[in-house]
């Protein structure tokens, strides 16, 4: 069990890494799907500074970013990103925008 704001959440240890200090890097989040604090916009993951923990959207793939907030400079962890280690997370939810709607193809 985890404390997540006050609430017990059950995750199952195969999602879990412990480890003994603060990550050095970006790290690579998947949105999650009842995130209520987080714009849409930001597509389906952010990341998080190392330096202060203040999230941030991503665009692409950076080898580096600046934190908005403190201005640090970091490399991101993509190579921790695993998104096979997220297959049992429900989807994100979609970005916000109009759908594109195929014509039929006149033969």
């Amino acid at each position: 069990m985890l404390d997540v704001n006050r609430t017990p959440v059950t995750v199952p240890r195969a999602l879990l890494e412990t480890v003994t200090v603060p990550p050095r890097r970006w790290s690579v989040v998947l949105l999650p799907h009842d995130a209520k604090h987080l714009p849409r916009d930001w597509g389906d993951r952010y990341v998080i500074c190392p330096g202060c923990r203040h999230r941030a959207p991503t665009r692409g793939h950076p080898l580096t970013l600046r934190c908005p907030r403190c201005g640090g400079v970091y490399s991101v962890g993509w190579d921790e990103f695993d998104l096979t280690a997220h297959a049992a997370l429900p989807p994100a939810l979609p970005t916000p925008g109009p759908t594109l709607r195929q014509r039929p193809v006149a033969r």
